[in-house]
């Protein structure tokens, strides 16, 4: 079956919670009776899962505090991707505040070894930092590595080795579809 981590909303920001639904077809989606996965800061949202050596790790935006704060990549692990704890602070930007910082939809991808984490700056709505480490769970404002024009970026590989990478957001239209070459 299919898995779907996603935030579920609150009027109050510092409740949204990060859950699971399931499906067999992506069509009907059921909620995990686990739910919610976790809640944490101020909007904690925007969930990535990743296989990380032995364990699942998910990759979620918040801030240090849930009244607000730095903003913050911050991570969990699981082993059945259910349960989740061992939460560690991987990126903390010099920002500070609430809602959409500069953290906001984190991605990461492996590349031989090193680890690239995508963030939103919402310096520019339509801007995304890269940061580079050997570390999938610590990167620092010294490693950004490139600035791409896109919001809310994902990264799609394709079974034939192609890269692509996404963006989207409000107003955008739709989803966009661009090829992506990472060069070291």
């Amino acid at each position: 079956g299919w898995k779907m981590f996603y935030c579920g909303g609150d009027k109050e920001p510092a409740k949204f919670r990060i859950g699971l639904a399931t499906s067999d077809d992506l069509v009907t989606w059921t909620k995990s009776a686990a739910n919610p996965l976790l809640q944490d800061g101020y909007e904690a949202r925007d969930p990535m899962v990743l296989r990380v050596g032995d364990e699942w790790v998910m990759y979620y935006t918040a801030t240090s505090a849930p009244e607000g704060g730095r903003h913050t990549v911050a991570a969990v692990a699981s082993r059945d991707l259910v349960t989740w704890g061992g939460k560690r602070t991987v990126f903390a930007s010099e920002r500070e505040g609430k809602g959409g910082g500069p953290t906001e939809s984190p991605f990461v991808v492996e590349r031989d070894g090193r680890y690239l984490l995508f963030v939103c700056t919402n310096r520019r709505y339509i801007e995304t930092a890269v940061y580079e480490s050997d570390d999938p769970f610590a990167w620092t404002e010294g490693g950004r590595i490139a600035t791409i024009p896109a919001h809310a970026a994902e990264v799609i590989e394709t079974p034939a080795g192609e890269t692509f990478i996404t963006g989207c957001g409000w107003g955008m239209g739709g989803v966009y579809l661009a090829p992506l070459r990472i060069m070291r």
